[in-house]
């Protein structure tokens, strides 16, 4: 399993990991972004607990068995966070991609 250590910059997937019925294997990536500043990065937690941190461009891979999970970017819920419903044997690609959003304040 991943722990707060796990991180990995490469692009470069190895062969896709075959799980047992015991297990899910999720993937996640982030793709190199020229908006995205590069001096950021994002800590993935599973339901509260930090997984592994995702540079531009990385990715790393992550077990947990069968089950309810919550996936964020916070230690703390929040409505913006992704709900899984793992069963054993399968497997999840998550893309956490960055998105740059512009904020207007107009007076009149």
């Amino acid at each position: 399993t991943a722990c707060a250590t796990n991180r990995a910059t490469g692009i470069w997937f190895e062969e896709q990991l075959t799980p047992d019925v015991a297990e899910t294997v999720l993937y996640f990536y982030r793709p190199a972004s020229s908006e995205a500043p590069s001096k950021y990065s994002s800590r993935i937690y599973v339901s509260g607990h930090l997984i592994g941190e995702l540079d531009h461009g990385g990715y790393f891979v992550h077990r947990v068995p069968p089950g309810r999970y919550r996936v964020s970017l916070s230690e703390k819920e929040d409505s913006d966070d992704l709900w899984l419903i793992t069963p054993g044997g399968a497997s999840y690609f998550i893309k956490w991609d960055y998105v740059a959003t512009l904020f207007w304040k107009g007076s009149t």
